[in-house]
This record gives C-alpha cells, sequence and structure tokens, in this order.
C-alpha cells in the first residue's frame, strides 16, 4: 500500500475566529494582574506573618480564588464555542457587576478611592465571560489611572431596547489626538507610570466587537474619562 493510500484524509480545519485570540489575549492579562497581588503578598509575609500584615494573606486568597474562577469561566467558554460558535442569551447584568464591584473594592481601598457600583436588575444578550471581562477591564482601568482620593463609578442607564454602563472617573484623563489609539494593542496612556502591557482595551474593545455591543469613551486632560459600553437588552 503506498505512503498516500494509508494515510487518512483530514478533513478541513475551518479558520479559527476573532474569538481564540480574544480569549488568549484575556487570560494573560487578567490573570497577570491577579498573580502580581498574590506575588506582592508573599513578599511581604516572608518578612513577618503576624499583626497587620495578615491583611495581605487575605487578599493573595482572594486573588487565587478569582484566579480559578476565571480558568473556570474560560473553559466553559471554549467548550461553548467548540459546541457550535458564539451565541448570545441573557445574561443577568446584576449578578456580573457584583462580583466585580468586590473585585475592584480591594484595589479601591488600598489606593483610597471612593468607588461605587450600581448596577440594575436587567438581562443582556451576551456573553456572562466576554462581558465581564470587559467591565472588569474597564474599571481596574479607571482605579489604576485615578490617584488617591479620586473618585470611580459604574453606573447603568436603560434607554428603550438598550443599557447602557458608563464607567467614569476622576484620572489623568486623555488627550484628544491619543483617543484614537488607546485601544490598540500595547498602547500606554500619555504620562502613565503604572505597570502593565497596555493589552486591557484592547481586549474590552474586541470582546464588544464580538458580542455586538458598542464601546465608547470621552476624556477631558486632568478631569478624568468616561467608558460607555452599550448592550442590546434581553
Amino acid at each position: 500500500m503506498s505512503e498516500n493510500a494509508a494515510r487518512p484524509q483530514l478533513e478541513e480545519v475551518p479558520e479559527p475566529e476573532d474569538f481564540y485570540t480574544i480569549l488568549l489575549s484575556m487570560a494573560g492579562h487578567d490573570l497577570r494582574s491577579r498573580l502580581q497581588v498574590i506575588s506582592s503578598a508573599h513578599r511581604l509575609l516572608e518578612k513577618r506573618l503576624d499583626g497587620p500584615e495578615k491583611i495581605y494573606l487575605e487578599h493573595g486568597q482572594i486573588a487565587a480564588t478569582q484566579l480559578s474562577r476565571q480558568l473556570e469561566g474560560i473553559l466553559e467558554a471554549f467548550h461553548l464555542y467548540q459546541r457550535q460558535h458564539l451565541v448570545l442569551k441573557p445574561v443577568a447584568l446584576m449578578p456580573v457587576m457584583t462580583v466585580i464591584e468586590r473585585e475592584g473594592g480591594m484595589l479601591a481601598r488600598r489606593k483610597n478611592i471612593d468607588f461605587t457600583v450600581e448596577p440594575a436588575a436587567v438581562r443582556v444578550n451576551s456573553n456572562g465571560v466576554l462581558l465581564a471581562s470587559i467591565l472588569r477591564n474597564l474599571i481596574e482601568n479607571a482605579l489604576k489611572y485615578t490617584a488617591p482620593g479620586g473618585r470611580v463609578t459604574a453606573n447603568c442607564e436603560c434607554d428603550g431596547a438598550s443599557v447602557r454602563i458608563d464607567v467614569t472617573d476622576t484620572g489623568i484623563g486623555i488627550a484628544p489626538a491619543h483617543l484614537p489609539k488607546i485601544f490598540d494593542a500595547f498602547h500606554r496612556v500619555e504620562g502613565s507610570t503604572e505597570e502593565g502591557l497596555g493589552l486591557g482595551l484592547f481586549i474590552a474593545k474586541r470582546a464588544a466587537r464580538l458580542l455586538h455591543h458598542r464601546l465608547d469613551v470621552t476624556s477631558e486632560p486632568g478631569h478624568g474619562s468616561q467608558f460607555s459600553l452599550v448592550a442590546e437588552l434581553a
């Protein structure tokens, strides 16, 4: 039997869509930030395990739990895609925003930032894993670029058949010339000293596009920014 005859014929595999790229980028960005918290906690706890430093142990434990939950969510999303394709379904917005409020609250307390979240008891046509990642990136980005003593809010406004989620901060703001570039991969806000790869807004924009959500931004240098995610009500 010839070599060609013995070799089974493989079905042509379709080209992977942007979903895979977004998901891998999401994992690298989100999980890296969690691991930074864990690493900081361990460095402090190596020196002293009692007294006020116990709070850092708590932060590390919370981060580890978040890491585990995100991995489970990513695996669930992969299984969803492999069964057919990305299907939008009704997602309750309040539980998603409540979890993100708890996660963001830890960073807000460390930076002494006034952080409030006002969710709405509505459902949107979306994907829970990707929607949570978009909002998480927007809120963490706002907290990152807001100085101690500042304010970050996330609230919802229903308008007919859609809901708009506004994430507003009193941070450093973005110059008009840089606004068109902020959703590019590896772009960093001018004047920022924060660590990061510059992937958060890139991931959020591409995920929003995949979910058929709209993501807009307005900003004034020195006075803060507002990112608005618009999704269709279920």
